[in-house]
């Protein structure tokens, strides 16, 4: 810690370790800024001590730099708050309104610059412009209070290093610090890609798109910070992720986050930590009036469920707002196994099907995988696994796809018709060469008059072309039964998936790229299902139409999986139709599935 308080002057110990004329401690404790002239041999151990002790209590520093003519007092839980926020390497907290959640974030983020030279952290939410907004306000505010953080920054400086200027704008934040950290803003988006980080504050995470936050924000938290003589501190909270939000709905990427949290505070409580409160707090303090809260609790026009996550931080199980039954999901999670190749069952009509949501480029394919076994009727349908395709050209997406086919034995693949699918039939309806040199012949359509025009007559004919186009709520009011009939199995959440391979010791010899493709799967599912319950019903519509509830989340795994169900719903009529002929059965059936 003395390396934190000789960086900061921009000097070595050499230059002044032979220096004693401020070495008493009643000098230390006087003084308002601590200058190179007041480190000594004599008052080294002294120095160091106070900012061990300040680092795993930041109020008490707080308290110090506090001007004797304000008014400002740290509330006790927010006491609490800064020393969790710099104690600990991954914190989740649900917080309601009005409970200083980002203040107290952003305040954590600076002192955690300040007393660890050459830091670099960020701040992250839905938005970039909104995650500029509530570091810049918050920051102002910070130093308005304690105005010596801000003589550690370089904000307002003139004699600033070239490239350290410190500035604040719409969508941009940069704080250079005089020891060698920096703050900044990034956005969760592609263009944040490579970028190194030390430690990261994500901003109602709730609201996070999940694939660009586990592919994008994260790992640029992947280096260790070195302090100035070059070394490892492994006493200090490396790679520091502070989750911050309002609650949201069981189901979604936020609240496996705060379970897996939570569990592993249990397994390393060094390391992790879980807490939130309800709005009883920020009313204690009076930073929530009661009886504003009272008139909101009794309002027939507020829902209960957004009283829940809002002012109880209570994760319900499904939202009111959502069309899809997310505790039928949920219960219905029962797959343990992700499949890779095809797997015999004792049901001998059982088949695969793939659903595909195209995209190209910079854009992700996803492939649904159903497992469908046919019985007395109906259709058990099982989504067994969902793969990924990122940034590829059509050419490689049907190589990979057609791969697919061969290695499950797929019966038919469902394509979006509409849009980019076009452009992956035209690939498909021919034979394709590899870069190793491997012919993949042709695989024809099955309903589209074009195609079935184009395409040679002899090609094995798989493809089922959907038309989303004008049938959008048509094709989600089927997912929607099938969902609520309880006919569609998931694979379990990555966190049992975690457990039950950790009781057979087989995690622990993986390699890491080999432990995240096994759990890529149950990721991909706990994403869809988040997917699924972001939509609503219109309230304003006539019949019925869906909207997102939340409009910057992803839905292509959703696309994916909702095409399959629709063609699964024609199949099982045909096969419904079959069996009833086959049993005798004469009379007239409805049959909802």
């Amino acid at each position: 810690m003395i390396d934190a308080a000789v960086i900061n002057k921009g000097s070595s110990w050499d230059k002044f370790k032979n220096t004693s004329k401020y070495g008493s401690e009643e000098y230390i404790y006087k003084k308002n800024l601590l200058t190179i002239d007041d480190i000594t041999p004599d008052n080294f151990d002294l120095i160091g001590n106070n900012l061990d002790l300040y680092i795993a209590y930041p109020d008490l520093f707080l308290d110090a730099i506090t001007p004797k003519d304000s008014s400002f007092k740290l509330y006790f839980y927010q006491r609490i708050y800064l020393r969790v926020a710099l104690r600990y390497r991954y914190v989740f907290s649900t917080f309601t309104r009005a409970f200083s959640k980002s203040f107290l974030s952003v305040l954590a983020m600076l002192l955690r610059a300040i007393f660890l030279p050459g830091s670099k952290l960020f701040i992250c939410a839905e938005v970039k412009e909104q995650a500029a907004r509530i570091a810049k306000d918050k920051i102002l505010e910070i130093f308005n209070i304690w105005p010596l953080l801000k003589a550690e920054t370089y904000l307002g400086s003139k004699r600033a290093p070239t490239g350290k200027g410190c500035s604040m704008a719409k969508d941009y934040v940069e704080l250079f610090f005089k020891n060698g950290s920096e703050f900044q803003v990034v956005g969760v988006a592609n263009s944040s890609r490579g970028g190194r980080r030390h430690a990261g504050l994500i901003e109602e995470v709730r609201d996070i798109d999940v694939q660009q936050l586990n592919e994008v924000i994260l790992p640029l938290m992947n280096i260790t910070r070195r302090g100035p003589s070059g070394k490892v501190n492994f006493n200090e909270p490396h790679q520091a992720q502070l989750f911050v939000t309002t609650a949201d709905n069981k189901g979604t990427f936020a609240y496996n986050k705060l379970i897996e949290i939570l569990t592993m505070s249990v397994l390393k409580p060094y390391d992790y930590f879980a807490w939130g409160g309800t709005y009883k707090i920020p009313v204690m303090h009076g930073l929530l009036d009661k009886k504003y809260i009272e008139e909101i609790k009794f309002s027939d026009t507020y829902e209960d469920d957004s009283f829940l996550r809002e002012y109880l931080s209570v994760w319900p199980g499904a939202t009111g707002a959502s069309f899809f039954n997310y505790d039928q999901m949920s219960s219905h999670r029962k797959i343990v196994r992700s499949e890779e190749k095809y797997v015999p069952s004792e049901n001998k009509e059982m088949f695969y099907l793939m659903s595909i949501d195209v995209a190209r480029l910079r854009a992700e394919t996803v492939i649904t995988l159903f497992k469908v076994l046919p019985n007395s009727g109906s259709y058990r349908k099982k989504v067994v696994n969902i793969f990924v395709l990122k940034e590829m050209h059509f050419l490689d997406q049907t190589v990979i796809i057609k791969q697919l086919i061969s290695k499950f034995k797929a019966r038919e693949v469902v394509i979006d018709g509409s849009g980019l699918g076009v452009g992956l039939l035209d690939f498909m309806v021919m034979s394709n060469e590899d870069a190793s040199g491997n012919i993949y012949p042709a695989v024809g359509v099955i309903n589209d008059d074009d195609y079935l025009k184009k395409q040679p007559r002899s090609v094995p004919k798989k493809i089922f072309v959907v038309k989303s186009s004008g049938k959008a709520t048509d094709i989600h009011l089927n997912a929607s039964n099938h969902i609520s009939s309880g006919s569609v199995d998931f694979l379990i959440s990555e966190r049992e998936a975690k457990a039950r391979i950790a009781e057979t010791k087989r995690l622990n010899t993986m390699y890491k790229k080999d432990k995240e493709n096994y759990v890529l799967p149950y990721k991909n599912t706990t994403i869809l299902i988040e997917e699924i319950c972001n939509w609503r019903q219109k309230a304003s519509a006539n019949k019925v139409q869906l909207e997102k509830i939340n409009a910057n989340k992803s839905h292509d795994k959703f696309s994916s999986f909702e095409y399959g169900l629709y063609r699964l719903d024609m199949l099982q009529s045909e096969y419904l139709a079959k069996f009833n002929r086959n049993s005798g059965e004469s009379r007239s059936m409805i049959f909802v599935n």
